[in-house]
C-alpha cells in the first residue's frame, strides 16, 4: 500500500464532529476506510438490522452505496500517430461515469472484433485507473505504413481484478508442496490422426511419423513437457534499489485454483520457492471463458528496468531475404514466456508473492 502522506481532518457523523488523523494512500478503490482503532476510540456500533451507525451515542443512518468495479470500454484519450514498425505508450480512459473503477487495478486488453491491419495493436497489460478515469496503454504498429487513431476511438476493454485492496501478511518461509509431473507418453500417430492426415498418402504418413519420432523431444503436448531454449537468456538490467511490494488480497474462493496453478508451475519447474529482496504482487483476472488468469504486476519492476532499443524487422527486408525460396517452415515455442530462461543473477528480480503460499 503506497502511503502518500498524512493529515488531520474533521469528520462529521450527524451532529458529531471528530478531528481525526488520516493516511492518504494510492490504489484503494474507496473514498474512506475507518480502522478498528477509530471505531474503539469513539465507541462506534453498527446496527445492520436497524440501519444505524452510532458514534459516541450519536445515531447516523446507514446508506449503502455500491462500489463494485465493472468491465467497461476503453477509449483513446488523445490523437494517436504511430510510424511504421514502432510502438508507443499513450493515455486511454474509461467512461467518466464509471467512478466505481477509480483507483482499481485490472487488465487492459484488445477487443478481438476491432482487430484490423489498418489499426495498431493494443497490448494486454496490467494497469491502474488513475485520476480522471485515465490509464496508460501500449500500442504497436507492425505494418509498413503509418497508422492513426482519433481521440475518443474505442480501443478495447478494461477488466477489473478483485476490488478489495486490503493487504495480508504472508510468511515467505512457508514451504509449498511440490508435485511430480506425471503424464502419459506422447503418441505422435494419435496426434496426427487427431489433427487430420487425410491429405497424406500412406508412404508420406510413414515418412512424416519417422521424422517426428526422430525429433520427438522438441514437441510439447502439454505444459508438463515444456522444455527451454538455450539460444538466449533474458537479462533484466535495473537501476536503483530493489522493489518489494506487499501481496494483494485473494478472495478465499479463488485460492483453490491459484494453488492448482502454482503447484503445476512448481511441478514443471517453471518456478521455485525463494527469498528475494525483490517482490511483485499477483493479480487474478477472469478470462472471457470464466477461467482464472494468474498475472504478476511487474509495473514497479518495469519502471526500474533499462529499456531495450530494438527495431522491429522490416517486412520488405524479410521478403527480399526469402526471395527465391520454395519451401517455408514456421517453428515457435509452445509457451515462450516460460521457455526462455532468465539469467541467473536476474532471477531474483522476477520474484512474486502470494498471500497464503509465500514467495516464488
Amino acid at each position: 500500500m503506497n502511503v502518500l502522506g498524512c493529515a488531520s481532518l474533521p469528520l462529521q457523523f450527524g451532529s458529531e464532529t471528530l478531528q481525526t488523523p488520516i493516511a492518504v494512500v494510492q490504489g484503494v478503490g474507496y473514498e474512506l476506510l475507518l480502522g478498528t482503532d477509530f471505531l474503539r476510540r469513539h465507541r462506534c456500533q453498527i446496527d445492520f438490522a436497524g440501519g444505524v451507525f452510532r458514534v459516541n451515542g450519536s445515531r447516523v443512518p446507514i446508506r449503502e452505496t455500491k462500489h463494485k468495479p465493472v468491465v467497461c470500454r476503453l477509449y483513446l484519450n488523445e490523437n494517436l500517430i504511430i510510424p511504421a514498425n514502432h510502438e508507443r505508450t499513450v493515455s486511454a480512459r474509461i467512461r467518466r461515469t464509471a467512478t466505481q473503477n477509480s483507483g482499481v487495478l485490472g487488465v487492459a486488453e484488445p477487443d478481438e472484433k476491432l482487430k484490423s491491419d489498418e489499426r495498431p495493436m493494443l497490448a494486454r497489460s496490467v494497469c491502474l485507473i488513475q485520476q480522471g478515469n485515465t490509464l496508460p496503454v501500449h500500442f504497436a504498429n507492425v505494418t509498413d505504413s503509418e497508422l492513426r487513431l482519433r481521440k475518443g476511438a474505442v480501443i478495447g476493454w478494461f477488466r477489473p481484478s478483485d476490488p478489495a485492496q486490503e493487504v495480508l501478511v504472508a510468511s515467505i518461509e512457508e514451504q509449498a508442496s511440490v508435485l511430480r509431473p506425471s503424464c502419459d507418453p506422447w503418441d505422435p500417430e494419435a496426434a496426427l490422426n487427431q489433427h487430420g492426415s487425410k491429405q497424406l498418402t500412406g508412404a508420406d504418413k510413414a515418412s512424416f511419423l519417422r521424422l517426428v519420432n526422430r525429433y520427438a523431444d522438441v514437441f510439447a503436448e502439454s505444459t508438463a513437457r515444456l522444455g527451454t531454449t538455450d539460444i538466449v537468456q533474458h537479462e533484466i538490467e535495473t537501476t536503483g534499489t530493489a522493489v518489494k511490494q506487499p501481496p494483494r488480497r485473494l478472495p478465499p474462493h479463488w485460492r483453490g485454483e491459484v494453488d492448482r496453478q502454482i503447484d503445476e508451475l512448481l511441478a514443471t519447474k517453471m518456478i521455485e520457492p525463494t527469498q528475494s529482496p525483490w517482490s511483485s504482487p499477483v493479480v487474478c483476472v477472469r478470462k472471457k471463458n470464466g477461467e482464472l488468469r494468474l498475472c504478476v504486476d511487474y509495473r514497479e519492476l518495469n519502471q526500474r528496468t533499462v529499456k531495450d532499443a530494438i527495431a522491429i524487422p522490416r517486412v520488405d527486408d524479410a521478403l527480399e531475404a526469402l526471395g527465391g525460396a520454395a519451401v517455408f517452415s514456421t517453428l515457435d515455442l509452445c509457451s515462450g514466456y516460460w521457455q526462455v530462461k532468465v539469467k541467473r543473477e536476474d532471477q531474483e528480480k522476477t520474484a512474486f508473492v502470494i498471500p497464503h503460499r509465500g514467495q516464488f
